[in-house]
């Protein structure tokens, strides 16, 4: 039986035996959720729960889930180790190993962290094999930004409202102060990323016209969840934040609504509303073209284009970039920090460390993610799951984690998504051909 779209904009297609899928795949058990979700939630809650070391909640779960994965899924695990988007990473992460190899002070932290991030991958997909767990994690995952929104609203826009600065040094120092305003004990460019990720989710929930979020379905509750979100946005004054939701919203509503004036006069509208009401402070720090003096990354990134030359064809090693070549390109003692400092950029990081071979490697993984995600689909969730990996993939143009643990269970969905065919539409875009 195959499952033929009507509607030419959904790009998704299943195509597959429904009924010999749902008999051959064993049923998600409920521990298996609860790995799931407990891995969503210690993934934004991470420094708050309890560690031995090193060794944090969210590792143990990982390992949990892995550990699961290979005694009771094994079949699973073994299909998805060799899942195309896998041996990519593999072909990645066997070059850059044997690359490394190459420099007496060679360094393997990155690797081995990626590895795991590998690992972490398949064991997601692994369990996340039905289309209601795929939906519990999405709703999980949405739940968590709207928390987080709205305890910035309520503990850190008050605190801020009543500060004043001038200009972007100014503000960039009292950026260091707003975490004691807030709970949530996590890196204020990480509470940025769960803010952007609440942002485009909002905007998806609020105009999607298959959104299934019933308590979010009232027209005031779906216009305010975007307000109150984007006002959140900017408040752990991180402006990759502020940039990656700006760029991917506008993006999503030109593309999807470009015939509905309507839906973009609602989008200026809400934007006016919350530029009027985010405090000047958050504002003052919005500076995105700043001097080499005043901005870290802007320093960072002209070291690596005037240096492109000495590591283009075969990079330097991250052995060597953290030790003898940062030191010599002036890396190191930026801002708080005493060692070399990343160049917060994914793609510069891996071309420095392991040339343009690295790169090339790299790019073809996240192109094959990239090629499998779609504002255009009628399924809901599944649009909320590309939103969530288009904005991990606008961070990699501001972190150098190319090895980031979000990849494990975004990637590691999609991966399950597709190979399982969990995509649903509604009845009416849907026609059966036996």
């Amino acid at each position: 039986m195959e499952v033929v779209l009507n509607n030419p904009r959904t790009r998704v297609l299943s195509s597959a035996n429904t009924s010999t899928t749902c008999t051959s795949v064993p049923t998600v058990s409920i521990f298996e959720k609860f790995l799931l979700i407990s891995t969503v939630i210690a993934f934004y809650f991470e420094r708050m729960l309890p560690k031995i070391d090193d060794f944090t909640t969210l590792r143990f779960l990982f390992f949990l889930i892995l550990s699961y994965a290979v005694l009771f899924r094994l079949s699973f695990f073994i299909r998805y180790l060799f899942h195309p988007l896998m041996c990519y990473l593999f072909l990645f992460l066997l070059f850059i190993i044997l690359r490394e190899n190459f420099f007496d002070d060679a360094r393997y932290r990155e690797i081995f962290s990626l590895f795991q991030v590998m690992l972490g991958m398949v064991s997601v997909a692994c369990l996340c094999r039905d289309r209601k767990t795929f939906e519990q994690v999405m709703i999980v995952y949405f739940l968590i930004g709207f928390l987080v929104s709205f305890l910035l609203n309520w503990q850190v826009y008050p605190a801020l409202s009543a500060m004043s600065v001038n200009g972007f040094n100014e503000a960039s120092m009292v950026r260091f102060s707003v975490g004691k305003y807030f709970f949530v004990d996590q890196n204020l460019n990480f509470i940025g990323l769960i803010a952007s990720c609440s942002a485009v989710v909002s905007v998806v929930i609020a105009t999607h016209p298959y959104n299934t979020l019933y308590l979010f379905n009232h027209k005031l509750v779906r216009w305010f969840l975007p307000v109150m979100s984007g006002i959140a946005l900017f408040l752990p004054m991180s402006r990759s934040a502020v940039l990656v939701a700006s760029v991917l919203v506008t993006i999503y509503l030109i593309v999807n609504f470009k015939k509905k004036i309507k839906n973009i006069v609602a989008f200026t509208v809400g934007s006016l509303i919350v530029i009027f009401v985010v405090p000047n402070v958050s504002l003052s720090r919005m500076a995105f073209f700043n001097t080499q003096k005043e901005d870290i990354r802007v320093g960072l990134l002209v070291i690596a284009t005037e240096s492109i030359l000495d590591y283009f064809w075969l990079g330097v090693g991250a052995g060597p970039y953290h030790n003898s070549w940062g030191v010599e390109h002036h890396l190191a003692g930026h801002g708080v920090r005493t060692g070399v400092i990343g160049l917060h950029n994914v793609y510069f990081q891996i071309l420095v460390n392991w040339g343009i071979g690295a790169l090339i490697l790299y790019l073809i993984a996240v192109i094959w993610v990239l090629k499998r995600i779609s504002f255009f689909s009628d399924d809901f969730y599944f649009v909320m799951l590309s939103m969530l990996i288009l904005v991990s993939f606008g961070y990699t143009f501001f972190s150098h984690q190319f090895y980031d643990k979000a990849y494990s269970l975004l990637w590691g969905v999609l991966i399950a998504f597709y190979e399982m065919k969990l995509l649903r539409l509604p009845n009416s875009q849907e026609r059966q051909i036996n």
